[in-house]
Order: structure tokens, then sequence, then C-alpha cells
């Protein structure tokens, strides 16, 4: 199974402008979040496509391929299946640029849903702070932190009251066939107002299977992130010096 991972990294964000070239503790947010992909090993191509150069230029240097394209599109996933459409992969993974601590195992959760759905995605645990937050997204779930989504939305209304609800994290996985008729699938209502392309899918009774990441991410959607997200990269590269350190210990001299 070939895997085709891509990174739409528009510059015009509408909730955070020019966040890809944002610097986290000095390295550009889309390098930190390609750096993070290509270090997972999981794809055999990873691909930013982006719409500006100064992108572009920040990666060109890394083992992936840059697509510049000016175009516009209606959302990130449609971005990703016009860069599939150029290629052979039979699957491809749609990793949001804001997911500066993507790795391995999130990959891993979102291809392993695509067993029990057309679209497979990762929840994460939702702080009791981002429940009225309108920039972290939702899922509705039956039960569970993992299962088929009954609903996603920025903001919890009373249809979600018997419902388990936990956080989504932006990232996708795709069989090709069915990334090329989402991308011919009309806007509907709610995916308009919420700018959350998954219900274009969702709406139309699409099943998309979450599976869950056991640990709270940062994700860079809002200007404010920006701190959060360089105090859990310097927390994580903190942890795993210390396991180099205690590993090099036990080696002895």
């Amino acid at each position: 199974m070939s895997i085709l991972a891509v990174i739409p990294a528009r510059l015009q964000s509408t909730r955070f402008p020019d966040k890809p070239l944002v610097p986290l503790l000095g390295v550009p947010l889309v390098r930190r979040t390609a750096l993070r992909v290509l270090e997972s090993g999981r794809a055999d191509e990873v691909v930013v496509s982006t719409d500006d150069e100064r992108i572009a230029a920040l990666v060109e240097d890394l083992p992936l391929e840059v697509d510049l394209d000016h175009r516009r599109y209606r959302s990130g996933s449609d971005r990703v299946a016009a860069v599939a459409r150029r290629r052979s992969a039979e699957v491809i993974v749609n990793v949001q640029v804001d997911e500066v601590l993507v790795d391995g195992e999130m990959i891993d959760i979102a291809l392993s849903s695509l067993e029990w759905a057309d679209i497979g995605t990762v929840s994460v645990p939702l702080r009791a702070c981002e429940l009225t937050d309108p920039h972290v997204v939702k899922i509705a779930l039956p039960s569970s932190e993992e299962g088929r989504v009954l609903d996603f939305a920025r903001l919890v209304g009373a249809s979600w009251e018997h419902a388990f609800v936990t956080a989504h994290a932006g990232i996708y996985a795709f069989g090709y066939d069915v990334l090329q008729r989402f991308a011919r699938l009309s806007t509907g209502l709610r995916e308009a107002c919420s700018h959350l392309e998954q219900l274009r899918a969702l709406d139309r009774g699409w099943p998309i299977f979450v599976g869950c990441l056991q640990r709270e991410l940062v994700a860079v959607n809002i200007p404010e992130d920006a701190a959060r997200a360089e105090q859990a990269l310097a927390q994580e590269s903190k942890r795993n010096n210390a396991q180099i350190a205690c590993a090099n210990a036990s080696k002895g001299p």
C-alpha cells in the first residue's frame, strides 16, 4: 500500500494570516510540521502544497516535494486531492500544517481508522477550557473516545447532550477514490457556515471513523496558540533528552 502525505500550507489563513511562516523556537511552523511527518517514516512520499513562494523556500531543502499551486481551493482536502491526482498513491494522508506535534502514532491511528470507514481521523482529549473555544473542533461519538463519528462542530449544542465529546486533531486519511469523490461534492450549508470540510462527507452519510490518541496535543489555530506550542515542543525536547541521557547512562562506561 503506497502512502502519500500532503501538508496543505496556505499563506492567508482566516484565523491566523501568515501562520506557516511563524517561527516556533526558531523554526518556521511549516518546516516543523514537515520535519515531523518525514521523521515518522510512515509515508512513501511527502508533499508540501502551498500558494506562496516564501513557504516553499522554507522546506525546499528537505527530502520532500514542494507543490506550488496558486489556485484557490475550498479546503485543505481539496488542495490535497489536486496533489493526489498527479500521483499514484493508494492512500493519502492530509496533515494540516497546524499539527506541529504530529508523529508516527498519530498517522498510524488515522490510517488504521480506514479499516472501518471511508475517512479516518483522530481524536485527542478535550480540555475543560476548550469546551467553549470555537477554534477547537469537537467530535460527537456514541459512547467512547473512538468510533464512528456522529457529528463535528466548533461549539457543542443541545443535540449533543448524550454524546461523548472529544477534540479533533487535524489529520485525515483517505483512499484515493474516496478523496476524489469527496473533492467533487458540492459545499453544503453546514460546511459553508462552520468552515469544517469534513461535514461535506458526514452530512451525506459517509462514514468517518475516529481513533483516539491518548494524549493532549497543541495545534496552532490562532496566534495565541504559538506560545503554547513552543512550550509543548520544549517539554517534549526535554523529555527526549532525559531519555537519551538515561539510556546512555545504563550502557555504562
